[in-house]
């Protein structure tokens, strides 16, 4: 049920921001700030951003180096890739909200601030649960 997989992803999600902040290495930095500005591409060239949304993500866990995480992550992929596809909202405004959400994320891991890290990822999930399911269960 989409409650369960936003609460478990959301976990998931906030820990690997955390351990890629203070794991991390340059090239990871790189690929994350890659997907970031893919995602800004897209948005600005009205085109989906679904694949770039989740290739950011992916980038974090990757820069986690816990491959359990990664693993997990990889795993209910799918399942939020199709809950998102559903989702039927102003598709712009909904992405100008995540692209600062991910300049958030992306602004701390590149500070190496693991708190600064989990409280923006932490903030995303909550904005991203909030407008899916318009009301607070996590």
């Amino acid at each position: 049920d989409m409650p369960s997989l936003i609460e478990t992803r959301s976990n998931l999600e906030i820990f690997s921001a955390k351990l890629a902040a203070e794991r991390g290495e340059d090239r990871d930095f790189h690929r994350i700030e890659e997907a970031h500005n893919d995602f800004i591409k897209a948005y600005e060239a009205d085109k989906p951003t679904l694949e770039e949304d989740h290739l950011f993500h992916l980038a974090i866990v990757k820069a986690s180096k816990n491959t359990v995480l990664q693993s997990l992550i990889t795993l209910i992929t799918p399942e939020i890739i199709a809950m998102n596809r559903d989702f039927k909202e102003n598709m712009k405004e909904m992405h100008k909200k995540s692209l600062i959400e991910h300049k958030t994320i992306l602004t701390s891991l590149l500070a190496r601030d693991s708190a600064a890290s989990v409280e923006a990822m932490s903030d995303h999930m909550r904005q991203s649960r909030d407008r899916r399911l318009d009301k607070k269960l996590l």
